[in-house]
């Protein structure tokens, strides 16, 4: 029993056809199978799709060759696809130092309830009445103070 050679084909269009892509690869290898992923319920492609030849030699030799390339607008590439022998990449994990259940940041991303990042910032400078800019020309007489206020 011979085994097939499968080429795992990424970021193909969902308008791309199984023939379009049979006349990318058929000057380079001998094609067993060609197919495109496709969502049972829809038929939609799903983005992806197979080659497999009996020559893995040859199949090597036309992802080499062919590479990456655009079809449709889209960047397609090419690796060998994986199996049950093929090893499973691990993401790389950063070390950090510190402790594992700490949260990240103190406050949420979005939100406004974090400290504020401007493009320009200005001093903000303790004041009898509270803060105030270091860029803002009032003064904190009587005269400036809401009415009512009592200090």
């Amino acid at each position: 029993m011979s085994t097939m050679f499968k080429i795992f084909i990424g970021n193909v269009n969902f308008k791309t056809t199984e023939d379009q892509l049979r006349k990318v690869f058929e000057p380079h290898m001998t094609i067993e199978d060609l197919v495109i992923a496709r969502d049972p319920e829809t038929g939609q492609s799903k983005g992806y799709g197979f080659v497999m030849t009996r020559d893995e030699q040859q199949g090597r030799e036309a992802m080499e060759k062919i590479g990456k390339f655009f079809m449709d607008n889209r960047l397609v590439y090419l690796r060998e696809a994986g199996g049950k022998n093929r090893p499973r990449r691990k993401p790389k994990r950063r070390p950090s130092n510190r402790p594992q259940n700490s949260r990240r940041r103190p406050y949420p991303r979005s939100g406004g309830s974090g400290p504020r990042h401007d493009l320009n910032p200005t001093i903000i400078k303790p004041n009898v009445t509270g803060y105030t800019r270091d860029s803002d020309n009032t003064s904190n007489t009587e005269a400036n103070r809401p009415q009512g206020d009592s200090r």
